[in-house]
């Protein structure tokens, strides 16, 4: 659940430090999505709720969540509640017996290993030299 458990995380107790990274790592991803389409895809998670205790806060989560990323989140489908008949549809190996329900909502998926082998090939391509090992001999510190 990546960001999204890190932001509940942080709502209680407050923590604006960490909000403030949540907040960062989605402009990030915004800027990802925009910037390199081709190493960033949607990715659709299923949270399945067990109590009806833990929709409320949950829902409530997602809503703020998605608040965080209202201006960049066009390409992400919005947060939704799934009823235990459409969890199951979507997740057959849920514990029927249990589930109340689930929430979708949709994060993004970003290639970094791709991503430093296009940017080592794009700086080859203009004339960097690019090394995979190298010994360290010194530092050079400008004051």
């Amino acid at each position: 659940q990546g960001s999204f458990a890190f932001f509940k995380a942080a709502l209680w107790p407050w923590d604006k430090a960490k909000i403030d990274m949540v907040k960062e790592a989605l402009q990030e991803r915004a800027t990802l999505m925009t910037n390199s389409p081709h190493l960033t895809h949607a990715l659709p998670i299923v949270v399945p709720l067990y109590s009806w205790l833990e929709l409320p806060w949950n829902y409530v989560c997602l809503k703020l969540y998605a608040g965080l990323t209202w201006w960049s989140n066009a390409a992400l489908e919005p947060a939704k509640y799934l009823s235990s008949v459409e969890a199951l549809e979507l997740l057959p190996a849920l514990d029927k017996s249990r589930l109340k329900g689930a929430l979708l909502y949709t994060e993004a998926q970003h290639h970094d290993a791709r991503m430093g082998l296009y940017l080592a090939l794009t700086a080859a391509h203009w004339g960097a030299c690019m090394l995979n090992h190298m010994k360290v001999l010194g530092v050079v510190q400008d004051e």
